[in-house]
């Protein structure tokens, strides 16, 4: 049988330094991997200087020009994430960036809903503040506009017949 039907990729034959044979699998033809080629050496080479320059390519950014985006709602910050991913799949946008803004809209959001959370609980506050209820620690207490409608034990009188006539 040929070399070409090969089940199992033969090993690169470089002996590194410790004495350790590498474990890389050869490329075809050739009794070493792409890194130990002799004859792939341009290769290498123009392939290294690619990957430096890409690496040092300044990402793409927008101008300093550029409006801000609504970033006040939870819409908003959904909107600009759909967006977000789009421009990812479309390869407008680096991956890394994208991460980045990611995680920012993720904690602009939380501190959104906490504010909005935040400003509730004081229209809550205010409501009952208006309501004369004050509140500790452990449970609210109810204070009546006017005593008389409250007995000695805190419980409102039944209506009388009299009075419930009156009402219907």
């Amino acid at each position: 049988m040929g070399e070409q039907f090969r089940s199992t990729p033969r090993r690169c034959v470089f002996i590194k330094s410790g004495g350790g044979r590498c474990r890389a699998n050869s490329v075809h033809a050739s009794r070493y991997c792409i890194f130990h080629d002799p004859a792939l050496a341009p290769v290498r080479d123009a392939a290294r200087k690619a990957g430096g320059r890409a690496r040092s390519r300044r990402a793409a950014v927008l101008p300093v020009d550029t409006p801000d985006r609504p970033l006040a709602s939870a819409t908003d910050i959904c909107n600009f994430l759909a967006r977000l991913v789009n421009e990812v799949c479309r390869g407008q946008i680096d991956p890394r960036r994208s991460n980045a803004a990611g995680y920012l809209l993720g904690i602009h959001l939380k501190a959104t809903e906490r504010s909005e959370l935040e400003d509730r609980v004081a229209k809550i506050e205010k409501i009952l503040k208006s309501l004369n209820v004050t509140s500790d620690s452990e449970s609210f207490e109810f204070v009546p506009e006017h005593d008389s409608d409250i007995d000695e034990e805190g419980v409102e009188p039944e209506a009388d017949d009299a009075d419930a006539d009156e009402q219907d």
